[in-house]
């Protein structure tokens, strides 16, 4: 065994431990994460990319940057948000890929790329009626912000209550 060698394994056991750390810390995380898988009604397959609270944008593709705390970021292009509530728990699991810096150490050329089981959901988007629409927390904020009679507010209801993913789950 050469040096090199030696300093490879190395490198491969620290990886192998930050790995073991993230999905452990990965799995703790209840419910929807950035990097879970979705299938849409039209039945492409999707990953959660970004979460703003009440929605979840997802994307067809990029990259999933994991940090030892369990928390993913993506970097790609962005699908609109969907309502959390259309996202439904299944009992399946795909391998999702990630990437962390290698050894802990960040750097250019220093990502180390790895898998790691993720939850699988299903896309089952609905429509409200105007008082489950008026009564979402999306709604109330929208009032607050922009007020009960604007134009904002009336777009987020009429959403609300005719989700474009219904009309075109290609687009969304």
């Amino acid at each position: 065994m050469n040096i090199s060698d030696n300093t490879q394994s190395t490198a491969q056991q620290k990886n192998l431990a930050i790995r073991a750390r993230i999905q452990a810390a990965f799995d703790a995380r209840p419910g929807l994460r950035i990097g879970d898988f979705v299938r849409w009604p039209n039945g492409e397959i999707r990953r959660c990319s970004h979460d703003w609270d009440e929605t979840m944008q997802t994307s067809k593709a990029g990259s999933f940057y994991m940090g030892e705390s369990g928390f993913a970021s993506f970097s790609g292009g962005l699908q609109p948000p969907q309502l959390k509530e259309f996202f439904k728990s299944t009992e399946e699991t795909m391998d999702g890929e990630f990437w962390c810096f290698s050894e802990g150490i960040a750097g250019a050329g220093r990502a180390w790329y790895f898998k790691l089981p993720c939850r699988v959901f299903r896309l089952e988007p609905f429509a409200m009626n105007e008082q489950q629409a008026r009564a979402h927390p999306l709604a109330r904020q929208s009032a607050e912000f922009w007020g009960a009679k604007s134009r904002g507010y009336r777009e987020r209801l009429q959403e609300l209550m005719d989700p474009p993913v219904l009309r075109n789950p290609d687009f969304y």
